[in-house]
Protein backbone atom coordinates (compact mmCIF):
# COMPACT_ATOMS: atom_id res chain seq x y z
CA UNK A 1 0.00 0.00 0.00
CA UNK A 2 1.30 3.44 -0.88
CA UNK A 3 1.83 6.13 1.73
CA UNK A 4 0.29 9.56 1.64
CA UNK A 5 1.34 11.72 -1.30
CA UNK A 6 3.41 14.61 0.13
CA UNK A 7 2.52 16.70 -2.94
CA UNK A 8 -1.19 15.83 -2.83
CA UNK A 9 -4.01 18.25 -2.10
CA UNK A 10 -3.91 18.99 1.65
CA UNK A 11 -7.58 20.00 1.55
CA UNK A 12 -8.79 16.79 -0.06
CA UNK A 13 -11.62 15.31 2.02
CA UNK A 14 -11.24 11.90 3.60
CA UNK A 15 -12.49 8.81 1.75
CA UNK A 16 -15.48 8.63 4.12
CA UNK A 17 -16.49 12.21 3.26
CA UNK A 18 -16.10 11.51 -0.44
CA UNK A 19 -18.41 8.49 -0.06
CA UNK A 20 -21.06 10.66 1.64
CA UNK A 21 -20.82 13.27 -1.10
CA UNK A 22 -21.04 10.57 -3.76
CA UNK A 23 -23.86 8.66 -2.05
CA UNK A 24 -26.03 11.21 -0.17
CA UNK A 25 -28.72 8.57 0.29
CA UNK A 26 -26.45 7.09 2.96
CA UNK A 27 -27.23 10.10 5.16
CA UNK A 28 -30.96 9.78 4.54
CA UNK A 29 -31.01 6.08 5.39
CA UNK A 30 -28.67 6.44 8.38
CA UNK A 31 -30.93 9.04 9.96
CA UNK A 32 -33.91 6.75 9.39
CA UNK A 33 -32.25 3.66 10.85
CA UNK A 34 -30.87 5.62 13.83
CA UNK A 35 -34.26 7.03 14.80
CA UNK A 36 -35.79 5.36 17.86
CA UNK A 37 -39.27 5.93 16.40
CA UNK A 38 -38.53 3.78 13.36
CA UNK A 39 -36.73 0.93 15.16
CA UNK A 40 -38.70 -2.29 14.60
CA UNK A 41 -41.41 -0.31 12.76
CA UNK A 42 -43.13 -2.31 9.99
CA UNK A 43 -43.25 0.70 7.65
CA UNK A 44 -39.48 1.31 7.48
CA UNK A 45 -39.24 0.27 3.80
CA UNK A 46 -42.13 2.56 2.86
CA UNK A 47 -40.63 5.47 4.79
CA UNK A 48 -37.20 4.86 3.25
CA UNK A 49 -38.69 4.90 -0.25
CA UNK A 50 -40.54 8.13 0.52
CA UNK A 51 -37.37 9.80 1.84
CA UNK A 52 -35.45 8.71 -1.26
CA UNK A 53 -38.32 9.92 -3.48
CA UNK A 54 -38.82 6.57 -5.19
CA UNK A 55 -41.70 4.12 -5.40
CA UNK A 56 -41.72 1.53 -2.57
CA UNK A 57 -41.55 -1.34 -5.06
CA UNK A 58 -38.24 0.06 -6.40
CA UNK A 59 -36.59 -0.23 -3.00
CA UNK A 60 -34.71 -3.46 -2.29
CA UNK A 61 -34.59 -2.66 1.42
CA UNK A 62 -36.60 -5.52 2.88
CA UNK A 63 -33.72 -7.97 2.48
CA UNK A 64 -31.46 -5.61 4.43
CA UNK A 65 -33.85 -4.42 7.15
CA UNK A 66 -35.86 -7.58 7.86
CA UNK A 67 -33.03 -9.62 9.42
CA UNK A 68 -32.06 -6.68 11.63
CA UNK A 69 -35.58 -5.84 12.80
CA UNK A 70 -36.55 -9.47 13.37
CA UNK A 71 -33.69 -9.96 15.83
CA UNK A 72 -34.92 -7.15 18.07
CA UNK A 73 -33.12 -5.85 21.15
Amino acid sequence: MLGEDPFGDPHRPSDARIELATYPEAIVLTSLFASRYWQNHPQVPTEAAQRLNIAPHQLQLHEIVAPVTEKGP
